[in-house]
Protein backbone atom coordinates (compact mmCIF):
# COMPACT_ATOMS: atom_id res chain seq x y z
CA UNK A 1 0.00 0.00 0.00
CA UNK A 2 1.14 3.82 -1.33
CA UNK A 3 2.36 5.72 2.10
CA UNK A 4 1.97 9.63 1.22
CA UNK A 5 3.88 9.96 4.36
CA UNK A 6 7.32 8.03 3.48
CA UNK A 7 6.83 9.42 0.01
CA UNK A 8 6.67 13.01 0.91
CA UNK A 9 9.48 12.29 3.62
CA UNK A 10 11.43 10.65 1.11
CA UNK A 11 10.68 13.39 -1.81
CA UNK A 12 12.31 16.06 1.53
CA UNK A 13 15.19 13.61 1.93
CA UNK A 14 15.71 14.37 -1.75
CA UNK A 15 15.20 18.00 -1.94
CA UNK A 16 17.76 18.66 0.33
CA UNK A 17 20.32 16.95 -0.59
CA UNK A 18 20.55 18.66 -4.59
CA UNK A 19 18.70 21.79 -3.60
CA UNK A 20 19.43 24.79 -2.04
CA UNK A 21 16.31 25.75 -0.44
CA UNK A 22 16.69 25.98 3.68
CA UNK A 23 14.69 24.11 6.16
CA UNK A 24 12.13 26.68 6.32
CA UNK A 25 11.27 26.26 2.70
CA UNK A 26 10.72 23.25 2.59
CA UNK A 27 8.68 23.08 5.71
CA UNK A 28 6.32 25.28 3.83
CA UNK A 29 7.00 23.29 0.46
CA UNK A 30 6.20 20.02 1.92
CA UNK A 31 3.11 21.42 4.05
CA UNK A 32 1.25 22.94 0.66
CA UNK A 33 2.53 19.64 -0.84
CA UNK A 34 0.14 17.64 1.70
CA UNK A 35 -2.34 19.89 1.49
CA UNK A 36 -2.93 19.53 -2.57
CA UNK A 37 -2.62 15.62 -2.19
CA UNK A 38 -5.48 15.90 0.06
CA UNK A 39 -7.22 17.64 -2.77
CA UNK A 40 -6.51 15.83 -5.11
CA UNK A 41 -7.83 12.42 -3.00
CA UNK A 42 -11.29 14.12 -2.27
CA UNK A 43 -11.87 14.54 -6.32
CA UNK A 44 -11.16 10.66 -6.68
CA UNK A 45 -7.38 9.95 -7.59
CA UNK A 46 -5.84 7.80 -5.23
CA UNK A 47 -3.20 8.44 -3.42
CA UNK A 48 -0.34 7.20 -5.41
CA UNK A 49 -1.75 9.44 -8.05
CA UNK A 50 -2.35 12.17 -6.26
CA UNK A 51 1.17 12.34 -5.39
CA UNK A 52 2.74 11.76 -8.86
CA UNK A 53 0.56 14.90 -10.06
CA UNK A 54 1.16 17.19 -7.22
CA UNK A 55 4.88 16.94 -7.67
CA UNK A 56 4.43 17.04 -11.35
CA UNK A 57 2.58 20.74 -10.43
CA UNK A 58 5.46 21.54 -7.96
CA UNK A 59 8.07 21.50 -10.58
CA UNK A 60 11.78 20.08 -10.78
CA UNK A 61 14.05 20.88 -8.44
CA UNK A 62 16.08 23.09 -10.27
CA UNK A 63 12.84 25.63 -10.88
CA UNK A 64 12.41 25.60 -7.27
CA UNK A 65 15.94 26.41 -6.60
CA UNK A 66 15.44 29.47 -8.73
CA UNK A 67 12.43 30.67 -7.40
CA UNK A 68 13.53 30.17 -3.72
CA UNK A 69 17.06 31.48 -4.36
CA UNK A 70 15.81 34.88 -4.52
CA UNK A 71 15.98 35.81 -0.84
CA UNK A 72 16.69 39.15 -1.24
CA UNK A 73 13.27 40.42 -2.85
CA UNK A 74 10.01 40.67 -0.96
CA UNK A 75 7.73 38.47 -3.01
CA UNK A 76 9.29 35.33 -4.18
CA UNK A 77 6.79 34.87 -7.01
CA UNK A 78 4.21 32.28 -7.23
CA UNK A 79 4.05 28.85 -5.62
CA UNK A 80 1.53 26.09 -4.33
CA UNK A 81 -1.66 24.64 -5.34
CA UNK A 82 -5.82 24.50 -5.73
CA UNK A 83 -7.35 22.71 -8.10
CA UNK A 84 -4.77 22.30 -10.68
CA UNK A 85 -4.11 25.89 -10.66
CA UNK A 86 -0.70 27.77 -9.34
CA UNK A 87 -1.77 30.30 -6.77
CA UNK A 88 0.17 33.11 -4.74
CA UNK A 89 2.18 31.67 -1.93
CA UNK A 90 2.75 34.45 0.94
CA UNK A 91 6.20 36.02 1.25
CA UNK A 92 8.80 33.50 2.41
CA UNK A 93 9.79 34.96 6.06
CA UNK A 94 13.18 33.90 5.45
CA UNK A 95 16.64 34.68 7.85
CA UNK A 96 17.72 37.80 6.11
CA UNK A 97 14.50 39.74 5.88
CA UNK A 98 13.86 39.11 9.67
CA UNK A 99 17.57 40.49 10.80
CA UNK A 100 16.59 43.40 8.23
CA UNK A 101 13.60 43.44 10.37
CA UNK A 102 15.25 43.49 14.00
CA UNK A 103 17.60 46.16 12.58
CA UNK A 104 15.12 48.70 11.92
CA UNK A 105 13.44 48.38 14.98
CA UNK A 106 16.52 48.33 16.75
CA UNK A 107 17.87 51.13 15.75
CA UNK A 108 14.39 52.59 15.81
CA UNK A 109 13.85 51.77 19.37
CA UNK A 110 17.30 52.70 20.28
CA UNK A 111 16.96 56.13 18.53
CA UNK A 112 13.77 57.03 20.62
CA UNK A 113 15.34 55.79 24.00
CA UNK A 114 18.80 57.49 23.32
CA UNK A 115 16.76 60.82 23.01
CA UNK A 116 15.03 60.55 26.02
CA UNK A 117 18.61 59.40 27.80
CA UNK A 118 19.95 62.31 26.63
CA UNK A 119 17.33 64.83 27.06
CA UNK A 120 16.94 63.07 30.46
CA UNK A 121 21.27 64.04 31.24
CA UNK A 122 20.54 67.73 29.70
CA UNK A 123 17.70 68.03 32.33
CA UNK A 124 20.02 66.80 35.31
CA UNK A 125 22.68 69.55 34.48
CA UNK A 126 20.55 72.32 34.09
CA UNK A 127 19.92 74.67 37.18
CA UNK A 128 16.36 75.29 37.86
CA UNK A 129 16.96 77.80 40.62
CA UNK A 130 14.74 80.94 40.63
CA UNK A 131 12.88 79.49 37.49
CA UNK A 132 8.89 79.31 37.38
CA UNK A 133 6.79 76.85 35.92
CA UNK A 134 6.32 78.20 32.40
CA UNK A 135 9.78 78.60 32.34
CA UNK A 136 10.69 74.91 33.19
CA UNK A 137 8.43 73.57 30.74
CA UNK A 138 10.38 75.94 28.37
CA UNK A 139 13.77 74.51 29.02
CA UNK A 140 12.21 70.82 29.02
CA UNK A 141 11.36 71.53 25.55
CA UNK A 142 14.39 73.33 24.30
CA UNK A 143 16.26 70.26 26.06
CA UNK A 144 14.12 67.55 24.10
CA UNK A 145 15.00 69.98 20.82
CA UNK A 146 18.82 69.50 21.41
CA UNK A 147 18.52 65.97 21.12
CA UNK A 148 16.06 65.24 18.81
CA UNK A 149 18.18 64.84 16.15
CA UNK A 150 18.09 61.04 17.33
CA UNK A 151 14.30 61.26 16.51
CA UNK A 152 15.05 61.94 12.63
CA UNK A 153 16.50 58.16 12.66
CA UNK A 154 13.39 57.24 14.65
CA UNK A 155 11.31 58.39 11.67
CA UNK A 156 12.99 56.96 8.97
CA UNK A 157 13.78 53.43 10.57
CA UNK A 158 10.70 52.69 13.51
CA UNK A 159 7.50 53.05 10.75
CA UNK A 160 9.42 50.83 7.91
CA UNK A 161 10.49 48.26 10.62
CA UNK A 162 6.66 48.19 11.79
CA UNK A 163 5.34 47.45 8.29
CA UNK A 164 7.76 44.60 7.73
CA UNK A 165 6.99 43.71 11.18
CA UNK A 166 3.11 42.94 9.59
CA UNK A 167 4.20 40.57 6.84
CA UNK A 168 6.66 38.52 9.44
CA UNK A 169 6.38 35.51 11.32
CA UNK A 170 7.74 35.68 15.17
CA UNK A 171 6.87 39.37 15.94
CA UNK A 172 6.32 39.04 19.48
CA UNK A 173 10.64 37.60 19.49
CA UNK A 174 11.58 40.33 17.07
CA UNK A 175 9.73 43.08 19.68
CA UNK A 176 11.63 41.95 22.39
CA UNK A 177 15.20 41.31 20.77
CA UNK A 178 14.82 44.82 19.27
CA UNK A 179 13.45 46.83 22.42
CA UNK A 180 14.96 45.24 25.68
CA UNK A 181 18.42 45.52 24.04
CA UNK A 182 17.83 49.38 23.32
CA UNK A 183 16.19 50.01 26.78
CA UNK A 184 19.77 48.29 27.83
CA UNK A 185 21.97 50.29 26.39
CA UNK A 186 20.26 53.84 26.87
CA UNK A 187 23.05 54.90 28.80
CA UNK A 188 25.54 54.20 25.80
CA UNK A 189 23.32 56.07 23.71
CA UNK A 190 22.80 58.68 26.29
CA UNK A 191 26.85 59.68 26.55
CA UNK A 192 26.85 59.47 22.58
CA UNK A 193 24.28 61.55 22.54
CA UNK A 194 26.20 64.49 24.90
CA UNK A 195 29.26 63.84 22.43
CA UNK A 196 27.01 64.58 19.50
CA UNK A 197 25.60 68.02 20.78
CA UNK A 198 29.47 68.82 22.02
CA UNK A 199 31.20 68.06 18.78
CA UNK A 200 29.21 68.87 16.31
CA UNK A 201 28.48 72.24 16.71
CA UNK A 202 31.97 72.99 18.26
CA UNK A 203 33.44 71.50 15.06
CA UNK A 204 30.70 73.37 12.61
CA UNK A 205 31.87 76.45 14.80
CA UNK A 206 35.46 75.86 13.51
CA UNK A 207 35.04 75.17 10.13
CA UNK A 208 33.05 78.41 10.21
CA UNK A 209 36.05 80.21 11.51
CA UNK A 210 38.32 78.60 8.96
CA UNK A 211 36.13 79.77 6.48
CA UNK A 212 34.70 83.46 7.09
CA UNK A 213 37.39 84.66 9.43
CA UNK A 214 37.24 85.27 13.20
CA UNK A 215 33.46 86.23 15.02
CA UNK A 216 34.71 89.95 16.08
CA UNK A 217 32.02 90.78 18.70
CA UNK A 218 33.49 94.17 19.30
CA UNK A 219 36.51 96.64 17.72
CA UNK A 220 37.29 99.59 18.47
CA UNK A 221 40.90 101.80 16.98
CA UNK A 222 42.92 103.94 19.66
CA UNK A 223 42.45 107.89 18.76
CA UNK A 224 46.02 107.98 17.37
CA UNK A 225 45.06 104.57 14.67
CA UNK A 226 47.94 102.88 15.64
CA UNK A 227 46.22 100.09 17.58
CA UNK A 228 42.76 98.28 17.53
CA UNK A 229 41.07 96.45 21.06
CA UNK A 230 39.59 93.38 19.60
CA UNK A 231 36.71 90.78 20.93
CA UNK A 232 36.51 87.24 18.83
CA UNK A 233 33.39 85.40 19.57
CA UNK A 234 35.76 81.53 19.85
CA UNK A 235 33.32 78.53 19.32
CA UNK A 236 32.09 76.94 21.88
CA UNK A 237 29.86 74.14 23.02
CA UNK A 238 28.67 76.90 25.96
CA UNK A 239 28.79 79.94 24.49
CA UNK A 240 29.79 82.72 24.45
CA UNK A 241 33.38 82.46 24.87
CA UNK A 242 34.80 85.53 24.51
CA UNK A 243 38.86 86.50 23.76
CA UNK A 244 40.09 89.70 24.54
CA UNK A 245 43.06 91.03 21.73
CA UNK A 246 45.12 94.49 21.23
CA UNK A 247 46.39 93.97 17.24
CA UNK A 248 49.03 97.12 16.44
CA UNK A 249 47.85 98.21 13.18
CA UNK A 250 50.60 100.40 12.20
CA UNK A 251 54.49 101.59 12.82
CA UNK A 252 54.55 105.11 12.62
CA UNK A 253 53.21 106.32 9.02
CA UNK A 254 53.08 102.62 7.67
CA UNK A 255 50.03 100.79 7.82
CA UNK A 256 49.97 97.46 8.37
CA UNK A 257 49.03 94.29 10.75
CA UNK A 258 52.18 93.99 12.72
CA UNK A 259 51.36 92.04 15.99
CA UNK A 260 48.86 90.15 17.94
CA UNK A 261 48.65 90.00 21.17
CA UNK A 262 46.12 87.78 23.36
CA UNK A 263 45.55 89.70 26.44
CA UNK A 264 42.75 87.30 28.28
CA UNK A 265 40.09 84.48 27.80
CA UNK A 266 36.71 85.26 29.50
CA UNK A 267 35.22 82.68 31.61
CA UNK A 268 32.95 80.48 28.84
CA UNK A 269 29.19 81.13 28.94
CA UNK A 270 29.33 83.43 32.29
CA UNK A 271 31.59 86.65 31.81
CA UNK A 272 31.18 88.99 28.01
CA UNK A 273 31.76 92.15 27.10
CA UNK A 274 30.35 95.22 28.05
CA UNK A 275 32.39 97.91 26.59
CA UNK A 276 35.80 99.19 25.47
CA UNK A 277 37.72 102.20 26.26
CA UNK A 278 40.43 103.79 24.79
CA UNK A 279 42.65 106.64 26.52
CA UNK A 280 42.55 109.58 24.56
CA UNK A 281 46.60 110.02 25.07
CA UNK A 282 45.97 106.29 23.05
CA UNK A 283 48.16 104.82 25.64
CA UNK A 284 45.62 102.40 27.52
CA UNK A 285 42.55 100.77 26.61
CA UNK A 286 40.21 99.22 29.21
CA UNK A 287 38.33 95.96 28.55
CA UNK A 288 35.14 96.28 30.57
CA UNK A 289 33.54 93.24 31.38
CA UNK A 290 29.85 92.18 33.30
CA UNK A 291 32.36 90.91 36.23
CA UNK A 292 35.98 92.48 35.79
CA UNK A 293 38.18 95.59 34.39
CA UNK A 294 41.19 94.45 32.33
CA UNK A 295 43.14 97.36 31.43
CA UNK A 296 46.40 97.50 28.81
CA UNK A 297 49.24 99.62 28.27
CA UNK A 298 50.00 99.76 25.02
CA UNK A 299 52.82 99.63 23.53
CA UNK A 300 54.44 98.02 26.49
CA UNK A 301 51.48 95.74 27.32
CA UNK A 302 51.44 96.32 31.29
CA UNK A 303 48.36 94.96 32.78
CA UNK A 304 46.00 95.71 35.63
CA UNK A 305 42.64 93.44 36.50
CA UNK A 306 40.27 94.58 38.68
CA UNK A 307 37.56 92.13 39.98
CA UNK A 308 33.66 93.47 40.12
CA UNK A 309 32.30 90.40 42.18
CA UNK A 310 30.64 87.75 40.61
CA UNK A 311 32.38 84.71 42.29
CA UNK A 312 31.30 80.93 41.25
CA UNK A 313 29.20 78.64 43.26
CA UNK A 314 29.69 75.05 42.56
CA UNK A 315 27.04 72.13 42.57
CA UNK A 316 27.10 68.59 43.42
CA UNK A 317 26.95 67.61 39.63
CA UNK A 318 30.14 69.57 39.05
CA UNK A 319 28.68 72.53 37.36
CA UNK A 320 28.77 76.36 39.07
CA UNK A 321 26.54 79.48 38.69
CA UNK A 322 27.58 82.70 39.83
CA UNK A 323 25.43 85.32 41.69
CA UNK A 324 24.93 88.20 39.19
CA UNK A 325 22.96 89.97 41.77
CA UNK A 326 26.47 90.73 43.86
CA UNK A 327 28.60 92.47 41.10
CA UNK A 328 29.85 96.10 41.36
CA UNK A 329 28.53 98.14 39.02
CA UNK A 330 30.28 100.65 36.68
CA UNK A 331 29.17 104.43 36.58
CA UNK A 332 32.35 106.07 34.77
CA UNK A 333 35.29 105.44 33.53
CA UNK A 334 38.02 108.22 32.82
CA UNK A 335 41.71 108.73 32.02
CA UNK A 336 43.02 111.70 34.13
CA UNK A 337 46.51 111.20 32.62
CA UNK A 338 48.54 109.11 30.79
CA UNK A 339 49.64 105.92 32.17
CA UNK A 340 46.37 106.02 34.62
CA UNK A 341 42.83 105.40 34.89
CA UNK A 342 40.27 105.83 37.27
CA UNK A 343 36.42 103.79 37.44
CA UNK A 344 33.63 104.99 39.94
CA UNK A 345 31.60 102.19 41.34
CA UNK A 346 27.59 102.60 41.48
CA UNK A 347 27.55 104.39 45.02
CA UNK A 348 30.92 105.60 45.66
CA UNK A 349 31.53 109.31 46.11
CA UNK A 350 35.23 109.23 44.69
CA UNK A 351 36.27 107.37 42.02
CA UNK A 352 39.29 105.15 42.51
CA UNK A 353 42.65 105.56 40.14
CA UNK A 354 44.60 102.89 38.96
CA UNK A 355 48.44 103.08 37.73
CA UNK A 356 49.55 100.66 35.30
CA UNK A 357 53.31 100.36 35.21
CA UNK A 358 54.65 98.93 31.79
CA UNK A 359 56.32 95.28 31.60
Amino acid sequence: MFDVNKAGTDWRRNRTEVSRICDEDLNELQSHLHDHIEQLVEQGLSAQEAFGRAIVQLGDAVEIDGEFSKVHTEKFGLLGFANGRVLAMRNVNNSVQRKLTWLLLFVGFSSITGWLGTTWWLLDSTNFRGTNLWQVLQIIGNRSVWASFFLIFAILTLPWGLRRLKRTDRKRGLLGWSAGPSLLLTPVFAVAGIFLIILVPLAAGYVKELVTGPDIEQSVISPDGNFEAIVVNKPSVDPPNQHLYVWQVSIGSKKQAVYWKKIAQLPEDVDRIEKIHWSPYSDIVVFQTYFSLIAVAVPDYGMANIPLGGKEQWRDNGTFWVDYDNVMRIEAIDFPEPGAFSYRSEGADEPKVVEICPL
